[in-house]
């Protein structure tokens, strides 16, 4: 089991972006109905609470990318 300090030390910086754009269509691929993640009109849109996760994948690129994506290859 690695320990905190040592996991915590491995962490690497990437830099993403995102658009309202990626949030609707991340919401959508993953099946989500509720308009708080689909309709960027509603008062209280949000992202959807698992996509941070796939901001590694993206990156900062504004396009389709491929896989393994640049960002993953750093």
């Amino acid at each position: 089991i690695m320990a905190t300090s040592e996991f915590i030390g491995n962490w690497k910086e990437t830099a993403v972006s995102y658009t309202t754009r990626d949030l609707l269509l991340y919401a959508a691929g993953i099946g989500c109905s509720d308009l708080t993640y689909t309709f960027e009109k509603s008062t209280d849109f949000a992202c959807f609470p698992s996509y941070p996760f796939v901001l590694e994948f993206k990156g900062d690129a504004s396009d389709v990318v491929d896989f393994p994506s640049p960002a993953m290859l750093n």
